[in-house]
């Protein structure tokens, strides 16, 4: 309804900004369309249908916004998502006039299913407050921006990013790095004279490895205090979603952020139906999200060879963080035991491919509804 009111909103503008288009008729329309004659109209209506949240050439226009920002002032620092546990929130159940303590699944879902609107109303508001208190009230966010998109099954979920004032300039500590990543790997392979340039490229290239990684252990983990294929935790008997942050007493906490990470964030079923993929030169399905990752002792910034075009070489920075279990995903304890369903957060090292990822998921329109 909301949709259908901004649409006809705009028609009635854009008719009378334009008075000359009043008269044509549909089949007017479709001929112009069919001979190849409707560019100039089209130039014109695009820039009304970009008002109209949701179409392609609205996504198009908060791309260039997006990229305006970058521009201006620089890449962000990290990327984020926050998925619903619209089955599990005792705030969003209470507004169904449930007893949360007692109902049952069966009873959660179905108001899910009956008050989709609710649900995405509380999705919103719950997002809009916490985005404030964990991004700026807390991490000190200079910008952010962020997107709604629905899963297969209807539930909403959010992705976005921000920029830290305390970013120390990911992006050109790790081109720094990669100077001297480089640098060290030309001393390896040839015979050097004098390597005093190359020394302080590597050493300056250390440093900023150094500054990196120190600042990712600082804002993410994917350390498990008490992963469950060590079989010493113990499921809880109500879910760690059902329970309100404020009602955890604090000699809990520490048991409740194991619960949350054991239960919402670790990705434990690789399936064909939703992670699992085969690229066209390799016979072996693959994980899209890479799971199951390595574990790693200490947290590190790599390099690897992507395409070379002639005799330039070109490398991808990677993060690698310390890890000792497998299947978790990124998280930070704070936007995890806040927020209390799953959640994810990626820096941001690359500033040409952050570029070229948020303006292209910026301009991502949704897919078409299916008719019953």
């Amino acid at each position: 309804m909301i949709h259908r009111k901004r649409i006809l909103q705009q028609s009635g503008i854009f008719i009378k900004q334009n008075p000359g288009e009043a008269h044509l008729t549909i089949d007017e329309l479709r001929e112009m369309a069919a001979s190849d004659n409707s560019a100039l109209l089209m130039s014109k209506v695009s820039r009304y249908i970009g008002n109209i949240a949701g179409t392609n050439a609205y996504w198009n226009k908060v791309r260039e916004e997006l990229k305006a920002i970058i521009t201006n002032v620089g890449a962000p620092t990290l990327f984020f998502t926050f998925s619903s546990a619209d089955m599990h929130w005792p705030e969003l159940h209470a507004l169904f006039g449930a007893n949360t303590g007692n109902a049952t699944s069966e009873a959660r879902r179905q108001n899910v299913i009956n008050n989709p609107h609710i649900v995405d109303w509380f999705f919103t508001q719950r997002l809009e407050k916490f985005v404030k208190h964990w991004l700026y009230d807390t991490l000190g966010a200079k910008w952010h921006w962020f997107r709604y998109e629905y899963q297969g099954r209807g539930s909403i979920h959010c992705h976005g990013t921000a920029k830290l004032n305390n970013d120390p300039g990911l992006c050109q500590l790790t081109q720094t790095a990669l100077k001297g990543f480089l640098a060290q790997k030309f001393k390896d392979e040839n015979d050097c004279s004098d390597t005093t340039e190359l020394d302080q490229d590597i050493e300056a290239g250390q440093k900023a490895a150094d500054t990196v990684c120190q600042y990712v252990d600082w804002l993410l983990s994917t350390v498990n205090p008490n992963p469950p294929d060590e079989e010493m935790w113990i499921r809880p008997e109500v879910h760690p979603c059902q329970r309100s942050h404020h009602d955890i007493p604090e000699h809990e906490k520490q048991s409740d952020y194991v619960d949350l990470l054991n239960m919402v964030q670790r990705h434990t079923r690789c399936s064909t139906s939703y992670c699992l993929r085969k690229k066209s030169n390799e016979t072996e399905l693959k994980c899209r999200f890479h799971f199951p990752f390595d574990i790693c002792p200490k947290t590190k910034l790599e390099f690897e060879k992507i395409h070379s075009s002639g005799d330039n070489e070109h490398y991808r920075a990677k993060i690698v963080t310390k890890r000792n279990d497998s299947r978790l995903n990124n998280h930070q304890q704070l936007q995890l035991q806040g927020w209390r369903a799953n959640c994810d957060i990626q820096v941001v090292i690359d500033h040409y491919a952050c570029v070229e990822y948020l303006t292209k998921y910026a301009a991502k329109g949704e897919p078409r509804s299916p008719i019953y």
